[in-house]
């Protein structure tokens, strides 16, 4: 039960004291739920038969088949059982470890952080090669091709970081060369020959600046509207870039053979609080509100009750 506020931050939760009432309560609700956590091992309809027979009431109501997460004290499930389910939580009865592999499993993806990272990972890449290639492109007026990661450095470079943040994310975008390279591109825009000192820095900084307005401006185009900082210039830079765990990272070759390094790497913000505590929760008071119409939720519990009335240990079979 500790874990129903964390849930709650994300989801409208109802519970059931057993498969058999998960499925009134699911065939009553109006909005009928998107997400269902049912405990292994329930008595009379099992787990396997819940997410069947919940699956066919879905289909008869013609709304969508809500995915399924079963949860286990064990440490393996059999395959048979497992494909019935769009995951496994492993149940603890310490709030932390529970509340963790709550993040890890059904959470994962739907807090702000997580929802960007996963963007990130999965898109980040496409619009990011896709503007710097451009910006690169038009500053150095040559062709622009990327290079794969792994395993390059630079060694006496400049560094520009963006830093773009959020309620709960902070989002870097780094762009870093080696000197030389800053150099020669300050030279093609500027139309003479250019040292950090005498307006390479300044070219950089300007290069570095578009690459994250643009980041931002195509983050903002998919709901994530980010705060830009000014840029910051190490003008030191030494760095492989194997140095971190990137969400998106690329190198970028121009026709004459510079190359520019730019990643992008999401962290959750430290100087606030995510506003996700465990707190104290009264099964029985939830139990009241059980057969309100709700758009989505989950949870899970003791599976231990019978098919038949409640008694303090039935509560929590499997919820909604």
């Amino acid at each position: 039960q500790f874990a129903v506020p964390i849930l709650e931050s994300e989801f409208t939760v109802m519970q059931a004291i057993s498969g058999a009432h998960a499925l009134r309560v699911f065939q009553d609700s109006e909005i009928k739920p998107t997400t269902v956590m049912v405990a292994e091992g329930l008595p009379l309809v099992s787990e396997v038969q819940v997410a069947n027979l919940l699956s066919r009431l879905a289909i008869e109501a013609k709304t969508g088949i809500p995915s399924f997460w079963l949860v286990t004290d064990n440490s393996r499930v059999a395959p048979d059982v497992a494909r019935h389910f769009t995951g496994i939580i492993r149940r603890s009865f310490v709030p932390d470890t529970f509340v963790a592999e709550l993040r890890r499993t059904l959470l994962r993806g739907s807090s702000p952080v997580e929802k960007l990272r996963k963007h990130l990972r999965d898109e980040g890449s496409k619009w990011m090669v896709t503007g710097t290639r451009q910006t690169l492109g038009v500053m150095s007026g040559q062709d622009v091709e990327t290079v794969a990661t792994g395993g390059r450095k630079i060694t006496d470079g400049v560094a520009g970081r963006i830093v773009l943040t959020g309620e709960t994310e902070k989002l870097h975008v780094l762009i870093a060369c080696n000197r030389g390279d800053a150099e020669r591109l300050a030279s093609k825009v500027l139309r003479r020959e250019a040292t950090l000192d005498t307006g390479a820095l300044d070219v950089f900084g300007e290069f570095s600046n578009t690459i994250g307005g643009r980041a931002r401006a195509a983050l903002l185009e998919r709901d994530f509207d980010l705060h830009i900082s000014l840029p910051e210039i190490d003008k030191s830079c030494t760095m492989k870039d194997t140095d971190k765990e990137w969400d998106a990272a690329s190198w970028f070759k121009t026709a004459n053979g510079d190359t520019f390094f730019v990643s992008l790497w999401l962290e959750e913000r430290t100087d606030i609080s995510s506003g996700l505590a465990v707190g104290d929760f009264d099964p029985f008071a939830a139990l009241e509100v059980a057969g309100a119409p709700v758009p989505a939720a989950g949870a899970a519990g003791s599976g231990g009750a019978s098919e038949g009335g409640a008694s303090d240990s039935d509560v929590d079979d499997a919820l909604f």
